[in-house]
């Protein structure tokens, strides 16, 4: 069974009411790409997405992530020179 809806508040409303069993397990797609969400998914809930899916998690992650990493004067400091054992 699939349902529409849409977030409101921070919380999954569907368009249409639905009578689901209590404790009844599923899974929610978004549907709009490149949409910028703060969804924290628990390390099970990306290890049962596709493998495609999970790349392109790590792609976002990286691309959010690294202008963090490349800016940072300290990092580029310690990094950069010989290394001496």
């Amino acid at each position: 069974m699939t349902y529409r809806g849409h977030v409101r508040n921070g919380q999954i409303k569907l368009d249409e009411p639905a009578r689901l069993p209590e404790g009844a397990e599923v899974n929610v797609q978004l549907l709009e790409k490149n949409m910028q969400t703060n969804v924290v998914l628990s390390r099970e809930q990306i290890l049962r997405l596709p493998i495609e899916q999970r790349r392109q998690l790590l792609v976002e992650q990286a691309n959010r992530l690294s202008p963090l990493y490349e800016d940072d004067e300290e990092r580029l400091e310690w990094q950069a020179g010989d290394i001496v054992e």
